[in-house]
């Protein structure tokens, strides 16, 4: 196998770090030569940096560096540079996506992981852009486990994204996620993602609603632990239904 062409692609992936750290020469109307300050977000938006190298910036950067390497991914996937499907977009996003799942040992793994919710947050934003059966799948996990409420309703938002359910269990899960919420105080954003989600895979005929969720909307759109807001949604999805 050959590694070289890899190497070269971190390498220069690195370079454009060390460029946005010290600037570059820019030509002024009289022709003087000046140092602009060329910033992180312009040496990976503005270029066509690689999938791979983002994804080591994913890994190791800092909070703020892993955030601009996800938009970075996000930017590409919204302008078509990337295809969705392109498996190396999933491998480089599922480490962050996994960490409030993973409970990472910081002691041992600190190189590695920075248990950040709102980098969780962008990495399955972006996960939900993939709308594969392997990234929705990854979102039910992250939706039923992660420990941040506002994770947890990102996932349910690319579950509605994605919104394929031929067997029922992905509705079955999101039922779980409403039937957990109504055990403590509920995180309003979470179920209205939910409620939202189901509406989209009861709308799609080639999908299987689970019983469970449509019991979960009548208990929403009727409960008064839940916002207004959220009931009103909870009567129009069932609509749908």
């Amino acid at each position: 196998m050959n590694y070289q062409a890899p190497a070269r692609r971190l390498i220069a992936g690195a370079l454009l770090i060390v460029v946005a750290a010290f600037g570059f020469a820019e030509t002024t109307a009289r022709g003087t030569p000046q140092m602009r300050t060329l910033s992180i977000e312009d040496a990976l938006l503005g270029t066509g940096i690689g999938i791979e190298s983002i994804a080591v910036q994913i890994r190791t950067g800092s909070r703020d560096i892993r955030l601009l390497a996800l938009r970075t991914l996000e930017d590409q996937l919204r302008r078509g540079d990337v295809h969705p499907s392109d498996e190396r977009l999933f491998v480089a996003l599922e480490p962050a996506v996994d960490e409030g799942v993973l409970r990472i040992n910081h002691s041992v793994h600190r190189s590695l992981f920075i248990y950040d919710p709102m980098v969780r947050r962008e990495a399955v934003k972006v996960m939900g852009m993939l709308g594969t059966d392997r990234a929705q799948e990854k979102l039910v996990t992250i939706a039923l486990n992660d420990p941040e409420p506002l994770v947890r309703a990102e996932a349910l938002r690319g579950i509605g994204s994605i919104a394929r359910d031929p067997d029922g269990e992905v509705s079955r899960a999101v039922a779980r996620v409403i039937l957990r919420e109504r055990a403590g105080n509920p995180h309003q954003e979470s179920v209205l993602e939910a409620v939202i989600a189901l509406e989209a895979i009861a709308k799609e005929p080639r999908n299987t609603l689970h019983p469970s969720a449509l019991e979960m909307v009548v208990h929403v759109a009727s409960d008064f632990i839940y916002l207004q807001l959220v009931r009103a949604r909870a009567v129009i999805a069932l609509a749908s239904m």
